[in-house]
């Protein structure tokens, strides 16, 4: 890197774009840090110059909560849009739960499958996606029925709920251990929800669903296949005909997300997920093919893990026969 040794008292300095290299920002941000975070410099008329020792200092002092913003944080909006757009980003959201644009842009997506087109959904449980009961997601169930009409097919990839996977899962989502012999994990929210979405794929409710036709499409489970993996989903994923929804879930255990949400003006808000921001992709972009192909391959590995019938048949022997 350039250095001019004729500046000052013949140390060595950067001039502004050497210093924005350096710290891998924008020569505006130098300048930004400059007026608001007091970022060491020295002039000369209109000449700026910078000391590598002060860009380290101001560096470690970032790292240590000095107080500076991270250079992203200076980015234009216009520049951010530059970037969304060249990742193939289309819109993003606050989280599935609580952000009504996201059931919103998922229905669009979902009502835009074509004939005999593929959607592919991934989750722990589907316990915000169930799509198969208006009265639990009616945002959801119109265009996946019309969707059905059309021929579209369906795979939902599930946890398996008596996996080890499940039971991690379900200790972190609850701040609990559960042992392999711990029948109080068939008392979980998450098992529950599991079962749950594997009962209504076994049996659709239908009941307020007047078309005849739609109803036998609604219990047709030639359309719609159902595998539950052994390997903890690290993502949520919706996968339409030109769009890849994703979220990734958050690690920490209920407590963990409460006190954040609580730090965050919402004290009383109880919650297992849903509460992570989504990203929607095109299908296209690099992101939405990788999130398709970590799909197509958990899908595959989960070909030889039970069906709905052995899901429910275990449900039973464990006592959950609602």
């Amino acid at each position: 890197m350039p250095r001019d040794q004729s500046f000052g008292d013949g140390g060595e300095f950067l001039t502004k774009a050497d210093a924005a290299a350096y710290l891998s920002v924008s020569q505006k941000s130098i300048q930004r840090y400059i007026a608001l975070y007091n970022l060491p410099h020295y002039r000369r008329g209109r000449s700026v110059r910078f000391k590598l020792a002060d860009l380290d200092e101001f560096m470690e002092r970032g790292r240590q909560g000095g107080g500076w913003p991270l250079p992203s944080a200076d980015t234009p909006l216009a520049e951010l849009g530059r970037q969304a757009q060249v990742a193939g980003i289309r819109q993003i959201f606050r989280s599935r739960a609580g952000d009504g644009a996201y059931k919103a842009a998922v229905s669009v997506a979902l009502s835009d499958v074509p004939a005999g087109g593929l959607v592919r959904i991934m989750s722990n449980s589907l316990r915000f996606l169930l799509l198969l009961s208006p009265q639990v997601e009616p945002t959801l169930f119109t265009p996946m029925c019309a969707a059905l009409q059309r021929d579209a097919q369906f795979q939902l990839l599930l946890l398996d709920p008596d996996s080890n996977a499940a039971r991690t899962r379900a200790g972190v989502e609850q701040d609990m251990i559960f042992g392999e012999d711990d029948d109080r994990f068939y008392d979980s929210p998450l098992y529950k929800d599991i079962v749950a979405t594997a009962r209504a794929v076994a049996h659709p409710d239908t009941a307020d669903v007047p078309d005849r036709a739609l109803r036998e499409r609604l219990e047709d489970r030639d359309q719609l296949q159902v595998r539950f993996s052994s390997a903890e989903p690290t993502t949520h994923l919706v996968l339409t005909a030109d769009t890849c929804f994703v979220e990734n879930y958050h690690t920490g255990g209920d407590s963990v997300i409460q006190s954040h949400l609580a730090g965050m003006g919402f004290p009383d808000l109880h919650c297992f997920g849903g509460f992570v921001p989504v990203l929607s992709y095109d299908k296209t972009a690099l992101a939405g093919r990788l999130m398709e192909s970590h799909f197509e391959h958990t899908w595959s590995k989960a070909a030889d893990g039970p069906t709905v019938e052995h899901v429910l048949a275990r449900a039973a022997a464990n006592g959950d026969s609602n």
